[in-house]
């Protein structure tokens, strides 16, 4: 008897307590235990039933967190729950993923307890399911009609309040619908950067995002839904508690070119908690954190990526080897995995270890720069120290090769001495020559229509990308449209043209859709970029 039971009964006794009649007992007496049979009958119905059931059939643990485990094929070894989900073989909406000859079961309510026997995807018959039957299949790995199921299935070693969850859990499954979904729309989120920081780029990707997703509307939706875009701008500080509050308001279906540089590992964990999916998360540091999160997708090398593709084009383009580098660095979340990065692959090219130096620490280049001790120098810091850098280099006549991701240098990069002609290079993980001529055409008549204002081209092509990620995914995924199904289709995505980025490739351990980086040169004499740029391709992890 549960604790809700208990509680009832004792109401209902207290009440009959000083009752003036034998008559009155009897009524309440039929009145409990028409109560105890429909406790009974509906505990499962309990409004912390299917939530629960829907901890184990995702995620393979049950309340808080607990562990669960499985028996898994013919023999005892214990698996943990967390590694054979439920979601694996039958899907976020239980209709099951033929893979590799196995056919998981369509375990939707309606199916399982079609009141007629029914023949599976692998060819067997079995007569209808009820909950009792289920839970037997569940725990036991037996069918309806007293058959073993397929070895694939695991058995779960679940308490018997567990499997009344998870019972409860598979009704609700063919009718219950993600966050952000209604009959006829469709919400998505977007964080923007701090206005008064990036106010060109909060209003750029504001104008783009709207005119992308209102472009879909007056086409008529997606499967009779429109696109509602609720925007949040990201403060400068606290922006972890920021986005986690806007997704407990809004509860979008999933966000979109969101603003996470700063808080990347707090906010990774906050996605991950809510099960939003994130497409085109804006970070210098994409993929810091390890593994790497199945709701974020990034489309643009960061940090990381751009400071290998500088590295791959030096030792190939340039012909440096066995090279003495220098990594200068400024302290932010994220960038030692990129000083890290750099040390790993330094050694895969004949490079000696590279040394770091936190600029801020930095006392005085002479000791650094005299007598051609370094041959290549990563620049990973503010551009304002790049004039001191400069000084010390034509007092000490050493000019090295100066690597920079162009998120890091700014116009005092021209200010170079002469003597670095053709020793400045810089990355770009985009360039406006990526646009093909339909995405031009695209672009244009998007931006007559949103009337957009002048400015951060780069931001804009990137905005538009992300958005024809997500409808791209929403068209696949039809009218009963799941989170999940949308990582699944973007996960298989190869070389998808959007027409503004380099061609972007996902898969279930990829979650950069452009790996690699354009490296240009710098012309120190017309003070502009020298091009064409080298296109520094990276493999995948």
């Amino acid at each position: 008897m549960t604790t809700r039971t208990r509680t009832i009964l004792l109401r209902l006794g207290q009440s009959m307590i000083g009752a003036a009649s034998i008559r009155i007992a009897s009524q309440f007496l039929i009145i409990v235990l028409f109560a105890v049979a429909s406790l009974a009958q509906d505990a499962q119905n309990t409004p912390t039933a299917a939530p629960c059931g829907k901890q184990i059939y995702l995620y393979g643990t049950g309340t808080n967190g607990v562990a669960i485990e499985t028996l898994a094929g013919e023999g005892s070894v214990k698996v943990p729950a967390a590694v054979l989900r439920c979601v694996n073989c039958h899907g976020a909406d239980g209709r099951g993923k033929p893979e590799g000859g196995i056919y998981p079961s369509n375990i939707r309510w309606t199916e399982l307890s079609k009141p007629y026997a029914i023949t599976t995807g692998s060819g067997r018959e079995r007569p209808p399911y009820n909950e009792s039957l289920v839970i037997r299949a569940i725990t036991m790995g037996i069918d309806s009609g007293g058959k073993r199921l397929n070895t694939a299935m695991p058995k779960y070693l679940l308490t018997r309040e567990e499997a009344d969850d998870l019972v409860a859990y598979l009704k609700t499954l063919e009718n219950a619908l993600d966050p952000g979904i209604a009959d006829q729309s469709i919400k998505i989120g977007v964080i923007l950067p701090p206005e008064e920081t990036f106010g060109g780029m909060h209003r750029a990707l504001r104008e783009t995002l709207q005119a992308a997703f209102q472009k879909v509307n007056d086409e008529g939706g997606l499967y009779g839904r429109r696109i509602l875009c609720a925007f949040n701008t990201a403060p400068e500080f606290a922006r972890s508690e920021s986005f986690e509050k806007f997704l407990q308001l809004e509860q979008p279906f999933a966000l979109v070119e969101s603003f996470i540089a700063g808080n990347e590992s707090e906010i990774n964990s906050c996605i991950e908690q809510n099960s939003v999916p994130l497409i085109g998360a804006i970070s210098l540091f994409p993929g810091v954190d390890a593994p790497a999160n199945r709701y974020v997708f990034y489309l643009l090398s960061g940090i990381q990526g751009q400071s290998v593709a500088l590295l791959r084009f030096a030792a190939k383009n340039r012909g440096i080897g066995a090279a003495r580098s220098l990594v200068v660095y400024s302290e932010e979340d994220g960038i030692h995995s990129a000083i890290d990065e750099i040390t790993k692959r330094a050694k895969s090219v004949g490079w000696e270890r590279p040394r770091s130096v936190n600029v801020k620490e930095l006392q005085d280049w002479s000791l650094i720069l005299r007598d051609g001790q370094v041959d290549a120098v990563f620049w990973l810091a503010s551009s304002e120290k790049l004039g001191d850098f400069f000084a010390a280099a034509r007092a000490n006549q050493a000019f090295p090769l100066v690597l920079a991701p162009s998120a890091f240098v700014g116009p005092e990069i021209y200010q170079a001495p002469n003597q670095f002609s053709g020793r400045l290079f810089l990355s770009f993980p985009m360039l406006p020559t990526d646009q093909t001529k339909d995405g031009e055409t695209e672009y244009l008549e998007l931006a007559r229509a949103g009337r957009f204002s002048q400015g951060n081209l780069a931001e804009r092509l990137a905005a538009l990308s992300a958005a024809k990620l997500l409808i791209y995914g929403l068209e696949k995924a039809g009218r009963e449209v799941t989170r999940e199904k949308i990582i699944e289709t973007l996960e298989k995505l190869y070389h998808f043209d959007t027409g503004q980025t380099p061609p972007l490739t996902f898969s279930p351990n990829r979650r950069v859709g452009s790996l690699g980086a354009h490296i240009i040169g710098i012309d120190l004499e017309k003070k502009q970029l020298l091009l064409p740029s080298t296109w520094v391709e990276l493999e995948p992890p």
